[in-house]
């Protein structure tokens, strides 16, 4: 199904570019034939050229929710978070203050509370075991879920990590080598980092062809506070790519093109 998806979205993201240089075509100065003086020059404001290439993105993205957010396959770049939680055992959970002000479904804040069941919620502390498809009204909502499903996280073997970086300004929720409950040998990195400015990279490492592993028994996706809205990446689906994988979420903005007329 992601496969097909991800044929889908090439061939739009083909028609986004072909749609964008026929605009650029059309705004081609031209020299009158009935007159000797010059057509205005056009020219688009860089901001504009960077929404349009955001935009295409977009298109080419492997899903979409009522809120506007998207969702992105990246090339993954893996980040080792240096602090250690205490945070460990089974179904446990611990909230963690964020290094800055996060919006989320147009809700602000400043801390969050983290599972070893692989997912971080803003609104209370919980940590279910029995994942399930999103949306949904049950707890936990106002989540994101890098891979929900029910692990252990048994020291020093596994741990669960955080890591504040600038340039950008971001925040890294690691759960490294962490094993599937009563499956002792399967053991998966992931990680949520949060960007300052909205966006959401969930990213994992060491991932084998193994089904649980790539998420046949895990949900994976964001959702709002009121669990009526979630951008579903996958659900019991082994969607997740191996060895390395990672999945960009953001919400779309709104795209003006402000031409600049200039005559030279």
């Amino acid at each position: 199904m992601k496969e097909k998806d991800a044929l889908n979205a090439k061939s739009a993201s083909r028609w986004a570019w072909f749609i964008f240089a026929f605009v650029l075509l059309l705004l081609v100065p031209f020299q009158s034939s009935a007159s000797r003086h010059p057509a205005p020059h056009v020219s688009i404001e860089p901001r504009v050229l960077e929404q349009i290439a955001a935009v295409s993105q977009a298109i080419s993205s492997c899903g979409t929710d009522a809120f506007g957010y998207v969702c992105h396959i990246e090339t993954p770049a893996y980040i080792e978070a240096g602090s250690v939680l205490p945070l460990t055992g089974d179904d446990q959970y611990l909230p963690v203050s964020l290094p800055f002000p996060f919006t989320f479904y147009g809700q602000t804040y400043n801390s969050a509370f983290v599972c070893t069941n692989g997912y971080l919620n803003f609104l209370a502390g919980n940590c279910n075991y029995l994942n399930s498809s999103i949306p949904s009204t049950d707890p936990p909502n106002a989540a994101i879920y890098p891979f929900w499903d029910d692990y252990y996280v048994d020291p020093p073997l596994a741990s669960v990590r955080s890591q504040v970086l600038s340039s950008p300004d971001r925040f890294v929720i690691e759960w490294r080598n962490v094993y599937f409950r009563l499956q002792t040998a399967q053991r998966v990195d992931y990680e949520v980092v949060l960007y300052k400015d909205g966006r959401i990279l969930t990213q994992y490492r060491n991932i084998s062809p193994e089904g649980r592993e790539k998420g046949d028994s895990a949900t994976v996706g964001i959702e709002n506070e009121s669990g009526t809205i979630a951008l579903q990446y996958s659900y019991l689906e082994p969607a997740i790519g191996h060895t390395e994988f990672a999945v960009l979420y953001w919400r779309q903005v709104h795209v003006y093109l402000p031409l600049v007329f200039k005559h030279y």
